[in-house]
């Protein structure tokens, strides 16, 4: 045990996903039956009650004939792995994603999964195999359910340049000469075009 931070910066996107999809006939998990399909398979109980808890899952089927998506099951032991090792302090948690309402946006029905390849992005997974990385985006309104049920305590949840800003990167910028290659990478840091807005961050606290 220790008292200190724990940052985690890109972390969950990188965690596997059990991507799920939901139709007029059930709830289902989408399993590989060979390099280029899926197979959808009955979701088992605990998937099925975590997708009906999901705050618009009557409304996914507004937009389209079905709606794939995707959770990560692995928060649960992650953050059990966490509160462990953590006596006291606080966790940074930076990465891409939404809140709940709008991670499982009904016309956002084909879920979030993205693979980088080459300098590219798309979201095939069944392809390029070994060669690409694949991501999904975090729900941070999942991600800050679970972190209570482990004790931690939410102390804010704001966008990256707020939070970057908050820290005080402006006055950095205002007091120390800043080459062209540092701006550029402020800008891309803080930019709602660039990873200013997408990107978000997250800070759990224990004991604090």
């Amino acid at each position: 045990n220790f008292n200190g931070i724990i940052l985690a910066n890109e972390v969950l996107d990188a965690m596997p996903a059990t991507m799920f999809t939901v139709n007029n006939v059930g709830i289902y998990e989408n399993f590989v039956v060979n390099d280029n399909s899926w197979e959808l398979l009955p979701a088992n109980d605990h998937l099925t009650d975590l997708v009906k808890n999901i705050s618009t899952y009557n409304n996914m089927l507004d937009y389209a004939a079905s709606y794939t998506s995707e959770i990560n099951l692995n928060l649960e032991s992650w953050f059990a792995k966490l509160a462990e090792i953590l006596n006291q302090g606080a966790i940074f948690i930076i990465d891409y994603g939404f809140k709940e309402s709008e991670y499982y946006h009904p016309q956002r029905n084909q879920g979030t999964v993205m693979c980088h390849h080459n300098h590219t992005t798309h979201p095939n997974p069944l392809i390029n195999k070994g060669q690409q990385d694949i991501t999904a985006h975090v729900d941070f309104s999942r991600v800050a359910n679970i972190a209570a049920e482990h004790d931690f305590k939410k102390l804010e949840f704001t966008t990256q340049a707020r939070f970057l800003l908050n820290a005080g990167l402006a006055d950095l910028v205002t007091n120390t000469e800043i080459d062209y290659k540092t701006s550029q990478a402020i800008n891309t840091l803080t930019s709602p075009a660039e990873m200013g807005e997408l990107f978000k961050v997250i800070t759990l606290g224990k004991n604090l």
